[in-house]
């Protein structure tokens, strides 16, 4: 079967880039965690030997940025110069739920910030990149909005206030690719966001019934709609500024949603979520997820994160590879799919290894000995050596 084919591998590997300041006010950093900084040409090599030659990384903002103009890139140039060396493609995030600590992301000038650190950002990357660039401008902008200003579990801490964040990213998004546009037509801007759908029962309430209609034609499409212009234009979103859709998709991504017991404290309505189990007949299948956004947008898709944990991976990636050929064979252009994490990474919130990844490695090994899960190296060596028979 043919596919459209954009970049250097189909198969693609992210690494765990998280920068948050977190719900104890610590900040993240999983690329020390997992000793990514210091192993990535031992990660690459890993990764090119199992047919992938394209990966996700991303920089942090906040360790970048020493404020005035000033930047100082060298952590960072050293991956890049490193992926140079092993001729690993780089899909780069500029910010992955970070912002530096002296910037009040609700105020006009947070924009202007953004913006100048982007560009530099862009620059520095070009340098280390012949041909086109694939860019991320800002990692998850649904998700990072609703975590830090709608329940306020990371910086900025913010309650209820979480589209107005997402409108705040979007303009950062919006001016960013309009003035890197300017200098640097050989650009394209990846928009990863997650993809989540939601169902409630047959005898559900009204109330019920339309949050999940309202929460499933319209609210997981925001970061999107901003960016194309389909929703709120006056932000000079446009739809060649959607160069690809980045879905995440993850087991738990399909949620019952049902109602809760009243809370005086809460006038409105408020909602039990439930994810949906892998074989829980209300599933949608892959492919007609990616059928919806497909039809919604007409622009090319990546899977830009996918994976699941421990004993599910293997069931988990037959089904993805399975339905994502699926949706191919069905004229959907999907330019490739992207195991996030690659390396198994610690949770976020209380440091467990979640086993995620194509590689693990021991709780304690402070060395983070990679040890490969034979299992899921299988289904994927079985995938991209069918892939490498296919005719073009």
């Amino acid at each position: 079967m043919s596919r459209p084919f954009h970049f250097a591998s189909f198969l693609m590997g992210g690494f765990e880039a998280c920068f948050a300041r977190n719900e104890h006010g610590a900040r993240i950093d999983m690329l020390r965690s997992t000793r990514h900084d210091e192993y990535c040409r031992e990660d690459y090599r890993l990764l090119k030997d199992t047919g992938i030659f394209t990966v996700r990384e991303s920089l942090s903002w906040h360790q970048i940025d020493r404020g005035n103009g000033q930047y100082d890139f060298s952590r960072f140039e050293r991956i890049m110069q490193t992926a140079r060396e092993e001729g690993m493609q780089v899909i780069w995030s500029l910010n992955h739920f970070d912002i530096p600590d002296d910037t009040d992301p609700f105020s006009p000038a947070f924009v202007e910030r953004f913006t100048s650190y982007a560009l530099e950002a862009a620059r520095t990357i070009r340098r280390y990149t012949e041909g086109t660039m694939y860019l991320i401008p800002i990692n998850e902008i649904s998700f990072f909005s609703w975590f830090a200003a709608e329940i306020g579990v990371w910086a900025p801490y913010a309650h209820n206030r979480g589209f107005e964040f997402k409108v705040q990213l979007t303009r950062c998004v919006i001016d960013f690719i309009r003035r890197l546009r300017l200098t640097d037509p050989d650009v394209r801007f990846v928009h990863a966001d997650p993809y989540m759908h939601r169902f409630c029962l047959p005898d559900a309430d009204h109330a019920t019934r339309q949050f999940v209609h309202d929460f499933n034609e319209n609210d997981l499409f925001q970061a999107w709609d901003i960016v194309s212009g389909r929703m709120m234009p006056e932000l000079g979103g446009q739809p060649d500024f959607l160069d690809v859709v980045g879905i995440h998709y993850y087991v738990y991504n399909q949620e019952l949603v049902r109602e809760a017991k009243p809370d005086p404290a809460h006038p409105l309505p408020r909602f039990k979520f439930k994810a949906l189990e892998l074989d829980d007949p209300l599933r949608m299948n892959f492919d007609e997820i990616l059928k919806v956004v497909y039809d919604r947008y007409r622009k090319p898709l990546a899977i830009t994160e996918t994976g699941s944990f421990g004993i599910l991976r293997v069931p988990w990636w037959e089904r993805i590879f399975r339905e994502t050929d699926r949706a191919i064979e069905q004229g959907i252009p999907v330019l490739g799919i992207c195991s996030y994490p690659v390396i198994d990474r610690p949770d976020w919130h209380d440091g467990h290894l979640t086993n995620s990844g194509f590689w693990d490695f021991e709780a304690g090994d402070a060395t983070c000995r990679r040890i490969p899960h034979e299992g899921v190296l299988q289904v994927v060596r079985q995938y991209t050596g069918e892939r490498k028979s296919d005719p073009a």
